[in-house]
């Protein structure tokens, strides 16, 4: 008979020739048999085992057929046995502990992705947990209790009481009534903190932007002190500050930009901003700013599209080269350069407005033709549509489908033609904005102010150049 040595065992009982013992294990919860004979034609009795279970006060899981059957192996092999189960009780059921789920990545390894053909981008590390407000942070998974179990002797085993977890909240994160759960209060970065669930709406870089902390798309602000060197994307939902210098990077951000030491654009990446723009100088740069742009320096040889001004009125205060365009207007100390290098300045909103009237114009097409041969079908059934109420209910409901989809065209097109109307308004009216240029401006320099153009042939002192509607070309009188 197989033996069982698994358990560790308690103590023992013998009988009186010590060739019967009782095993207890450890925990209770089993009694092992044991049989040594000794004597030769020795016979052993169950009823001295059950004698001994009894004597023990062991009551539950006796295995009556187990010992009946260890004891007629003894007597027909004389051989002993040793550790076979004769009782078990109820061991305990170890429960669940109650856990922690996070729903953001908690540890800051990195882990680089991949394109469709395979290929590992080194720039991007993909270590932000980047989280909407009202995101689902993390939560307390409930556990399941542990179950007492019962020692052969009868005596219940109560297990040892499970660790419990609690959720604990951090700055920018709110925690559910039931503190079950908790949520991002703002947008951000989701991490752990001392083991606290936190929301930071600013990613702060202590250096470069390298290939050390590679591009950042982060739903909150990005703070850098050092430089972003080129070939990097900082993205940011909020705003972006650098401390030095943006080489050849691209760096889109919903809010402001603020570049303390300049760009250099090297003809490569952009810069793209839904508020202001604010930065010492910009070299070749490609730069789109739906706010203000403040440059305390200059702006050499750049493509320029601001939604408002443009001012460099600071410093130098020089614009040279390349193309720049201002809804708004354009402030500087110089524009063009001494040696004629051409520079051309755009101000007003007409090229908005003509490029939304061109999109409005192929949005309108398919309707227009849609409409077209809605006109052609209605006259093509004019006799059906006047005697309409005599039809059979087939072919008036097929009329009555070609009215409505000719109403809903003709609603929509008066709303699209509405827009056009503004539109043109707009386009039609003369611009406000002007360039102002505090102290020279350059022959080779082309300006165009709303619907006029000039080519500036000599230079200019001190002029404010606008749109004259009386004239239909450039006004020139002294900025004040």
């Amino acid at each position: 008979m197989d033996s069982a040595h698994a358990e560790k065992v308690r103590f023992t009982i013998d009988n009186d020739t010590q060739e019967i013992s009782i095993g207890i294990s450890e925990d209770g919860i089993k009694a092992f048999l044991s049989i040594n004979p000794s004597i030769s034609a020795r016979s052993f009795d169950p009823r001295e085992i059950f004698e001994m279970i009894e004597d023990e006060r062991i009551i539950v899981g006796v295995k009556r057929r187990q010992i009946q059957k260890a004891i007629d192996e003894v007597n027909r092999t004389l051989r002993p046995i040793r550790d076979v189960v004769i009782a078990i009780g109820t061991p305990i059921l170890k429960g669940q502990e109650p856990y922690i789920q996070y729903h953001f990545r908690t540890d800051r390894q990195v882990s680089f992705s991949e394109d469709e053909t395979g290929k590992v981008d080194f720039k991007d590390l993909g270590n932000i947990s980047n989280v909407n407000q009202g995101d689902l942070l993390a939560e307390r998974i409930e556990g399941t209790p542990a179950i007492s179990g019962t020692d052969v002797y009868g005596k219940t085993l109560e297990p040892e009481p499970l660790p419990d977890v609690s959720l604990q909240p951090g700055a920018h994160v709110t925690l559910s009534e039931d503190e079950q759960r908790c949520y991002a209060a703002e947008d951000g970065q989701a991490y752990l903190k001392n083991h606290k669930v936190t929301v930071s709406a600013i990613h702060e870089v202590a250096g470069d932007v390298d290939l050390n902390v590679g591009n950042i798309d982060f739903n909150g602000s990005i703070k850098v002190s050092g430089s972003v060197l080129g070939g990097f994307v900082l993205k940011a939902k909020g705003n972006i500050t650098i401390a030095g210098l943006v080489e050849g990077a691209t760096l889109e951000a919903g809010g402001s930009i603020v570049i303390k030491g300049g760009i250099k654009g090297a003809e490569r990446g952009k810069i793209t901003c839904g508020g202001d723009l604010i930065t010492t100088f910009i070299e070749s740069g490609d730069v789109l700013c739906r706010g203000n742009m403040f440059i305390e320096s200059s702006i050499v040889n750049s493509k320029i599209e601001c939604h408002r001004q443009i001012k460099a009125v600071q410093g130098k205060g020089s614009i040279v080269a390349g193309e720049l365009f201002a809804t708004g207007g354009i402030e500087c100390l110089e524009l063009g350069s001494k040696i004629g290098v051409s520079t051309t300045v755009t101000v007003g909103d007409k090229p908005i407005v003509r490029k939304r009237l061109e999109e409005l114009a192929a949005k309108m097409e398919p309707f227009q033709n849609e409409h077209k041969v809605i006109l052609k079908a209605v006259d093509q059934y004019q006799a059906l549509f006047e005697r309409i109420d005599t039809l059979e209910p087939e072919k008036k409901e097929s009329l009555l489908a070609i009215m409505k989809k000719k109403k809903d065209l003709e609603s929509k097109l008066r709303e699209m033609e509405e827009v056009k109307t503004r539109l043109l308004a707009l386009f039609n009216a003369h611009t406000i904005s002007r360039v102002k240029v505090h102290r020279t401006t350059h022959p080779n320099t082309t300006l165009n102010i709303g619907h006029v153009s000039m080519s500036v042939k000599i230079e200019y002192k001190n002029s404010c150049f606008s749109e004259n509607p009386t004239t239909k070309g450039v006004g020139i009188t002294p900025v004040r």
